[in-house]
């Protein structure tokens, strides 16, 4: 089971990852515009 946990771990941090990424670009140009995933 070492390789789930380890993908789960990875995706946890691409999502933390995309949430800052997200939050900062949302700081920088607070655009109306907004993408729903």
């Amino acid at each position: 089971m070492r390789e789930l946990s380890s993908l789960l771990s990875d995706l946890f941090n691409l999502t933390t990852v995309h949430l800052q990424l997200q939050s900062l670009s949302n700081a920088v140009s607070p655009s109306p515009i907004r993408t729903h995933a």
